[in-house]
């Protein structure tokens, strides 16, 4: 079936794909990642920043159904019966795992509600036969109830006030109060376990777990174990056609009595439905904000469907394992557009992680004090986005504090420190010192005594200058504007005195002074970062040669690497990446993120072919490296595809949705390619569509005003807003909530 676009899912027909396709299922205090099969870990969020792991990876989700002595899994079939069906549909916010065997239909639909620490499952069973069914049902869900290490603090129990068991571990210097998990139903519980060793069996497994053998499970409480596991018994009859639905909540409490009163509230009758309702709602918004027509009707199910849905994991969850700055403030620079509130929340949020001194961390979840640079470019561009975005200058106003620190300032104010520390803090070239890494973790060998600066993050420090510059000017800022005016000029002049390399720029200069990413090494001679972002920002003084160049010797059969040649031995002065296998990650990989800079960095340079062509190389159905063979799930965008001199796995995926790629291909896609992006004076239209294109439409709201903008190709170049062509391409805010009609010639 694949894409349903009305119902926005994706029907998974073959259960087996090349590696397991992913679903995300999450709400601001709770994430869980399950596959096809519904398995997969989930956390939730405590306090202080805590994230606790509530579900542990692997055949952690499973319903069991015995009839008449023979047992199976209905929603993982490592057996491999003969199922008559068997399919998973992916949907916004939710995943439903379909299964017929031997005339029992089952629907296990798992979701997590729109607040609240927990998750949901429904199981609904439909008797297809003309004879009535005695089923045992068993639902089993593997739980890592340890906060810390000591097993003795572990007492697993069924509670008849939440009608299911609690796991908890209560132990001394908890860093939560959130000790409570609950598995529970709103059906009669014939029998249960809290201990995986019963219900598995100490030498049994998953196939056919060694509880289902038995006429009712051991209904036992427990302590000291670390295979905590709850497993609940519940017996239905089915008559002839007859259709019977379970539900299930597996969430995290503070205590007994607290899961027994919220798991109620779950289960009560409708809740369930409201939820789903509730969820609908928030994906039908989002369509509302924005929308795409193209000629390519899989790029436009991308952008208004999916594409959506992965940057929302973004900036609620970073990138689910971290909770990293760099990240969450990307994925705000394309979120805002569909919610500029939350993303006003968001970029507050960050920024208590700035340090005083104007960098920040790389990460506060977990915690990482390594010293990389880049906080602050991302940081100028999300301000000057959201205040594109939303006219909210009120945000300039903000006092937000400092990492470690009592200072507490305006968001302004923690701009202009994140400016001042990418000027202040250079090397004896001029250019930013790289310290523990920039953009590219991986180079974290090459700047730790603080000798050694990256080209690249210089030149991200111009652009995200040229942001705050113009925020300046538009707040009448105008001195200020002015001495960082003349900052980023002397960084231009030094980027290009230092940083240039006979065709290309290098990555930067080390603390021995060997210079990376040029021809005096054998290895990684070019990098692609460095390019494109040359171009966004206005550095390279001959765009059309740069790129050119990137086309000549980064390009493969799907995308552009991030260097050539990849390292073949380790070089300690630069860092990890040369330890990494050719091909694999920032060591020559096709890392897509990279590749959606060369998008954008195309549009600026009026090049909307090789944009187009870069997005084509990206896509899951490339024919030369089609989904089957790369791995990737075909609703979601990857970070990395290994790169050809990865010769046993070119073209391959490793992992997929939690990934800066979404938010920036969505931006190339609708800000630079369709052309339609906020500034401060209004909507600026500057469609770069590739020559195949002589049409398309962007229905956009912007600052409470909703414009239907169509793009035609006629060899003119006029903007007409309701009927009235305009002196430039610049569409000025027009009365607040009405529609707009925009036609755009081209």
């Amino acid at each position: 079936m694949g894409f349903i676009d009305d119902r926005k899912e994706y029907e998974i027909e073959n259960m087996y794909p090349k590696r397991p396709w992913m679903n995300y299922l999450w709400n601001e205090e709770y994430v869980t990642c399950i596959d096809q099969f519904g398995t997969g870990s989930s956390i939730m969020k405590a306090e202080h920043g805590f994230q606790r792991e509530i579900i542990r990876p692997g055949e952690d989700r499973l319903i069991y159904i015995k009839e008449n002595g023979d047992t199976y899994c209905v929603n993982k079939n490592n057996k491999r019966l003969d199922f008559d069906i068997y399919k998973t549909v992916v949907g916004m916010g939710y995943s439903k795992i379909i299964s017929e065997y031997k005339g029992i239909c089952s629907e296990l639909l798992i979701f997590v509600p729109n607040k609240g620490k927990r998750e949901c499952w429904q199981l609904t069973l439909t008797n297809k036969k003309d004879y009535e069914r005695e089923l045992d049902i068993y639902a089993f869900v593997d739980v890592n109830s340890r906060i810390g290490w000591h097993l003795p603090c572990n007492n697993d129990t069924f509670e008849t006030s939440v009608n299911g068991v609690c796991f908890q571990h209560i132990a001394y210097n908890s860093p939560t109060k959130y000790h409570c998990i609950h598995f529970a139903s709103d059906s009669e519980i014939y029998g249960y376990d809290v201990d995986g060793n019963k219900f598995v069996g100490v030498y049994g497994n998953r196939l056919e777990p060694d509880g289902t053998m038995k006429e009712r499970l051991e209904s036992k409480n427990n302590v000291f174990n670390n295979f905590t596991a709850g497993a609940l018994q519940i017996k239905i009859t089915l008559a002839p056609g007859e259709e019977k639905t379970v539900r299930f909540t597996l969430g995290v409490e503070t205590n007994v009595e607290k899961a027994a009163s919220e798991t109620k509230k779950v289960l009560e009758p409708g809740a369930f439905e409201r939820e789903l309702e509730l969820l609908a709602e928030k994906t039908s918004m989002y369509d509302n904000r924005l929308s795409i027509r193209t000629p390519d009707h899989a790029l436009d199910r991308m952008v208004n469907i999916w594409l959506k849905r992965q940057m929302d994991l973004g900036k609620t969850w970073g990138r689910v394992y971290n909770m990293g700055f760099r990240d969450i403030m990307q994925d705000i620079t394309g979120f805002v557009q569909l919610d500029p509130e939350i993303s006003r929340e968001k970029i507050i949020d960050c920024l208590q992680y700035q340090k005083p001194d104007g960098n920040t961390l790389r990460s506060w979840v977990p915690l990482d004090l390594d010293p990389y640079r880049d906080g602050a470019t991302w940081m100028l561009s999300a301000v000057a986005t959201y205040l594109k975005e939303t006219n909210d200058v009120s945000i300039l106003k903000e006092k937000v504090g400092y990492w470690e620190s009592d200072i507490r300032e305006t968001v302004l104010e923690h701009c202009i420190r994140g400016a001042e520390f990418l000027h202040r803090e250079v090397g004896e070239c001029g250019l930013c010192l790289w310290g523990g890494g920039d953009w590219n973790d991986s180079f974290d060998g090459a700047g730790l005594n603080m000798i050694g600066e990256s080209v690249w993050l210089s030149i991200a420090a111009v652009k995200a200058t040229k942001d705050i510059i113009e925020l300046l000017r538009y707040i009448k800022e105008d001195k200020l504007a002015d001495e960082y005016e003349i900052k980023n000029n002397k960084m231009i002049y030094n980027i290009r005195l230092h940083g240039w390399d006979e065709d290309h720029f290098i990555y930067g200069i080390n603390d021995w002074r060997e210079r990376v990413g040029s021809y005096d090494t054998k290895d990684a001679q070019i990098f692609l970062n460095p390019q494109t972002w040359a171009v966004i920002a206005g550095v390279a003084e001959d765009s059309e040669k740069l790129l050119d160049l990137v086309e000549d010797k980064l390009c493969c059969d799907y995308g552009y690497v991030q260097c050539v040649p990849s390292y073949s031995k380790a070089v300690p002065h630069v860092g990890r990446i040369s330890y990494f296998g050719k091909g694999l990650f920032e060591n020559g990989s096709v890392y897509n993120h990279g590749c959606t800079f060369k998008m954008v960095a195309d549009c600026i340079a009026r090049r909307p072919d090789n944009a187009y062509k870069t997005l084509k190389l990206m896509s899951p159905f490339n024919p030369k490296n089609r989904y089957e063979h790369s791995g990737v799930e075909p609703y979601v965008t990857t970070n990395m595809y290994l790169g050809p001199e990865c010769k046993l796995r070119a073209g391959e995926v490793i992992g997929s949705w939690t990934t800066g790629t979404t938010s920036w291909l969505y931006r190339a896609v609708v800000e630079y390619i369709l052309g339609v992006r906020a500034e401060f004076d209004g909507l600026l239209i500057d469609p770069q569509l590739p020559r195949d294109w002589n049409e398309a439409e962007v229905t956009r709201v912007y600052r409470s005003s909703i414009y239907e903008i169509k793009i035609q190709r006629t060899g003119k170049k006029e903007v007409y807003l309701d009927g009235e062509r305009l002196l430039s391409n610049i569409i000025p805010q027009a009365e607040p909530g009405k529609v707009h009609s925009v036609i755009v010639n081209i």
